[in-house]
C-alpha cells in the first residue's frame, strides 16, 4: 500500500504519460506488437487487490485502498494527461470501489460472496467506500461516468438513504448531491428515484411499513426485537437526515419546479410536526444558500406566489401557517432560548401546557424552571 501511495502524487503519475494504457509498444521480429505495458491506474488497482487478499476482516487494512482510487481518478482526470480513463481502467476502479459487483470471471469473486455478510455490516468500510465513491464519481469523466452511472445511483446513493447506520445516511446527502449534479438532464427522474428511498415520515403508518422493511427478515426471533427497537431509538436520526436530504435536493436541483416542490415539503412537514420546525428551518436556509439568496426571506420572496397556492389547495385557514413561514426569525429565537422539550411544546397548535412536563421530589413550578432557563439563555447571549 505504500508503494501504491506513491503514486498518489501529481508530479509522479502523470510524468511521460505514465497512466495511460500503452504508452509505448515495440514490434518482434516477426511484426507482433508488444501491448503488455500496462498503466499505473491498473498497476494500483491490482496492488490494492494483492493488498486485500492477505487482509482478513479484522485487519486495519481490509478492504483498503478506497481513498487511493478516488485519488488516482482526481489526478488522471483533472491533471495534465492527455487522454481520460479509458474503459479497461473504468472497470478496475470500479471494482476497487465496489469489490460487492465484480464479475464471476473475476478471481476474488468466490471470496466476496463469502464476505458479503461482513462488508455489510462492517460500518467503517461502507462509510469510507460511500465517501471515496462519491468523490470518485464527482471527479468521472466520459468512459469512468459511464461505468459508475448504474451502481452509484443504485447502490450508492439509494442504498444510503435507506441504511439503518446513521454514519452511513451522514454521508447520504453529498452522494444525493453529486447525483443531482451529474444527472442533471434527468433531474425528474432522479429526484422520483431519491423520493421513494426516503422514509415517509409525514405519513406514520407508510414510516412504520419503511422502518419494517429495513429489518432483515431471516434473522432470528431474538435479534428481531433487538434490531426493531434499534430502528425505534434511531428515529430521531432519520427525521433529521430525511429533512437534510429535502433541502440538498431544494438547493441542488437545476429545475426551478422541483426546487419549489422540495421547499413547500419542508413547510408542509413543519406544519404536520411543529417539533421539526428548526430542522425544517436550517435545511431550507441552506436550500437558499445553494440557490444563490442571500437571506432566507428573499427566497420566501420569490416563492411565495407557489407556496401561497399550495397552502390554499389544502383548504386550510391562513391562521395555521407555520411559524417557519410566517416569521422564520421569531422560529429561531425561539429555539434559541428554549430548551428543545419546552420549544417543541410551545410550537404545538395548544401552545403552554402545565402539565407537559413533571417534577418530582422538588416544589419548583414550570413556570419558575422556564424563567429562570429563559433569562440564563439571554445573559449568555
Amino acid at each position: 500500500m505504500v508503494c501504491v501511495s506513491l503514486f498518489c502524487q501529481k508530479s509522479v503519475v502523470l510524468r511521460r504519460d505514465r497512466l495511460l494504457l500503452t504508452f509505448s509498444t515495440t514490434t518482434d521480429v516477426d511484426g507482433a506488437r508488444d501491448e503488455d505495458q500496462t498503466s499505473a491506474l491498473i498497476l494500483c488497482a491490482d496492488i490494492i487487490f494483492q493488498a486485500r487478499r492477505h487482509s482478513t476482516p479484522s485487519s486495519k487494512y481490509f478492504m483498503c485502498g478506497l481513498g487511493i482510487a478516488a485519488s488516482l481518478v482526481e489526478i488522471r482526470e483533472y491533471g495534465d494527461c492527455c487522454r481520460p480513463i479509458n474503459p479497461t481502467e473504468s472497470k478496475a476502479i470500479l471494482d476497487v470501489l465496489y469489490p460487492e459487483g465484480i464479475e464471476t470471471d473475476n478471481e476474488d469473486y468466490r471470496t466476496m460472496r463469502q464476505w458479503k455478510k461482513i462488508l455489510k455490516l462492517k460500518s467503517s468500510y461502507n462509510a469510507e467506500k460511500l465517501r471515496c465513491a462519491t468523490l470518485a464519481f464527482l471527479f468521472a469523466k466520459t468512459n469512468l461516468h459511464e461505468a459508475m452511472d448504474e451502481s452509484f445511483s443504485t447502490h450508492f446513493v439509494k442504498a444510503s438513504l435507506r441504511n439503518a447506520d446513521e454514519n452511513i445516511r451522514e454521508l447520504a446527502p453529498d452522494a444525493v448531491g453529486a447525483a443531482l449534479d451529474l444527472f442533471s438532464d434527468s433531474t425528474p427522474i432522479v429526484v422520483s428515484e431519491l423520493e421513494r428511498s426516503l422514509p415517509k415520515i409525514c405519513n406514520p403508518k407508510k414510516f412504520e411499513k419503511w422502518r419494517e422493511s429495513l429489518s432483515d427478515p431471516r434473522l432470528p426471533d431474538n435479534l428481531t426485537e433487538q434490531d426493531l427497537v434499534a430502528m425505534d431509538d434511531a428515529v430521531t436520526s432519520f427525521e433529521f437526515h430525511y429533512i437534510e436530504s429535502i433541502g440538498l435536493m431544494a438547493g441542488a436541483s437545476k429545475d426551478a419546479s422541483i426546487s419549489r416542490d422540495m421547499i413547500w415539503k419542508l413547510i408542509e412537514l413543519a406544519h404536520r410536526s411543529p417539533a421539526l420546525s428548526l430542522l425544517c428551518l436550517r435545511a431550507l436556509k441552506r436550500a437558499s444558500f445553494l440557490l444563490g439568496y442571500n437571506k432566507l426571506n428573499d427566497l420566501f420572496d420569490e416563492t411565495m406566489p407557489h407556496l401561497l397556492v399550495k397552502w390554499l389547495e389544502t383548504r386550510r385557514s391562513l391562521h395555521d401557517m407555520p411559524l417557519l413561514l410566517t416569521s422564520p426569525f421569531a422560529l429561531e429565537r425561539t429555539c434559541r432560548y428554549f430548551p428543545v422539550d419546552i420549544s417543541s411544546m410551545l410550537l404545538q397548535k395548544d401552545g403552554w401546557d402545565d402539565g407537559y412536563f413533571t417534577f418530582v421530589d422538588t416544589s419548583e413550578t414550570l413556570k419558575e424552571r422556564v424563567f429562570y432557563s429563559f433569562v440564563q439563555a439571554v445573559t449568555d447571549l
